[in-house]
């Protein structure tokens, strides 16, 4: 950054189902993934379409809090009720909750490790996912 000006692009709510966005990820091929109170957007790269996805879709909540994309394509999904976890980045989503060994309901941050690893930072403390 040279500190001259800067231009912004705006994603309102013309384009968005909801703009209380809580978190962000940007994939390889340039589409915006957006956690909001309202849902998982897909926002595709030349911002033409928006997909959503939700609780029907596989999400164990509807308030998605953290996002990150996996160096294998996963797409890493946390909520205020657990984590969910797609593949291929477009489904299906499987749901991970404390049952399952995550170490809280509430998933606030998410980051994936250069082995693959992934590290969720939750209402109870951090905990480490291996994908299998």
């Amino acid at each position: 950054f040279d500190g001259g000006a800067m231009e912004w692009e705006t994603l309102g709510a013309d384009l968005l189902p909801s703009v209380d966005v809580l978190s962000l990820a940007v994939g390889p091929d340039h589409t915006l993934w957006a956690g909001t109170a309202a849902g998982l957007l897909k926002i595709s790269a030349d911002r033409a379409s928006v997909e959503t996805y939700g609780v029907g879709d596989g999400l164990p909540s509807g308030t998605v809090q953290a996002l990150a994309l996996g160096g294998d394509g996963a797409l890493y999904v946390g909520t205020d009720a657990g984590l969910a976890v797609s593949a291929t980045q477009s489904g299906p989503f499987t749901a991970y909750g404390f049952v399952d060994g995550l170490p809280g309901e509430a998933v606030y941050d998410i980051q994936v490790g250069p082995g693959g690893e992934v590290w969720v930072r939750s209402n109870n403390g951090i905990g480490r996912f291996l994908r299998q």
